[in-house]
């Protein structure tokens, strides 16, 4: 296991021990909020449990500080085959990339 983080303009990996590893982000935040450790979640998670104050954000960007920020994640969007990247499923992603492109590098994209 790994997390990246920026640091500087320079990524870097920290190596970690993880003690529960899920792919449920709602398990994970509430094993964070119930004391269990620290996690990684996606924004839109984290954020409504910050505000509240159920969590406190590890890191925070601020492009004027040297502090490192975790790296962000990748979104892969898959089909099981070629015939079901259907209009609609373009649409969606098309739909997807607009909506968080804010968020995204521009580096990043699908292949159509």
């Amino acid at each position: 296991m790994r997390w990246s983080f920026i640091k500087d303009g320079h990524q870097y990996d920290a190596a970690i021990n993880a003690t529960t590893i899920s792919n449920d982000v709602d398990a994970l935040a509430q094993m964070a909020i119930n004391g269990a450790g620290i996690t990684r979640l996606a924004e839109f998670v984290a954020a409504p449990y910050i505000e509240s104050g159920h969590l406190v954000p590890l890191f925070e960007y601020d492009s004027r500080s040297s502090y490192p920020y975790a790296e962000p994640l990748d979104i892969y969007a898959c089909v099981q085959e070629r015939a079901a990247f259907t209009p609609k499923v373009k649409a969606l992603m098309d739909y997807l990339v607009e909506q968080l492109e804010n968020r995204w590098s521009s580096e990043n994209s699908y292949n159509a």
